[in-house]
């Protein structure tokens, strides 16, 4: 049976940025393609993690008041801040 296999994020990164034929038509401009392609994958995934806390920040708002902690406020702000600081840092 074949056990279900989870790649890393950096192993992803390099499935997207190394293209094995793009290097052996253009061995000279490969380099700088590939460290486009790095940036590009780089700024897709701060977009997707920015996303990510931001629905979580919403679907915490969204929850009825009694469910909620006492500090809802605060944390949703967090998740709203650390998505702003990620896109930020990504140039987004």
């Amino acid at each position: 049976m074949i056990e279900e296999w989870t790649p890393t994020t950096e192993q992803v990164r390099d499935g997207y940025a190394i293209d094995p034929e793009a290097e052996h038509h253009d061995p000279i401009g490969y380099p700088q393609w590939e460290r486009y392609a790095r940036r590009a994958f780089d700024r897709w995934l701060a977009a997707h993690d920015a996303e990510l806390l931001e629905r979580v920040a919403d679907e915490y708002a969204a929850q009825p008041e009694q469910e909620r902690v006492y500090f809802s406020k605060i944390i949703r702000n967090w998740f709203r801040g650390r998505a702003a600081q990620i896109r930020k840092e990504a140039g987004l």
